[in-house]
């Protein structure tokens, strides 16, 4: 069985709260014998370090327009 995951933004370079609850699902649903398959945006960040990746989840990036017209810089980082 393989659950999937569906991120609006991922990029380990900018850790957080989100990414480290989807990482302990993750590690959990391997224990029952379910893997993981996190679909994401790309992003800019080229990064070799990728903690959902390391966890044994499968991530499967795909091309995304986030429209942020009109809504201010906090609010487009969070």
């Amino acid at each position: 069985m393989q659950a999937s995951h569906i991120l609006r933004k991922y990029d380990p370079a900018q850790w957080g709260g989100t990414e480290t609850a989807v990482q302990r699902l993750v590690k959990g649903l391997q224990m029952h014998g379910i893997s993981s398959m996190v679909h994401a945006p790309e992003n800019a960040s080229h990064t070799t370090i990728d903690p959902l990746r390391d966890a044994g989840a499968k991530i499967q990036r795909y091309r995304a327009f986030v429209p942020v017209l009109g809504i201010s810089a906090a609010q487009r980082d969070a």
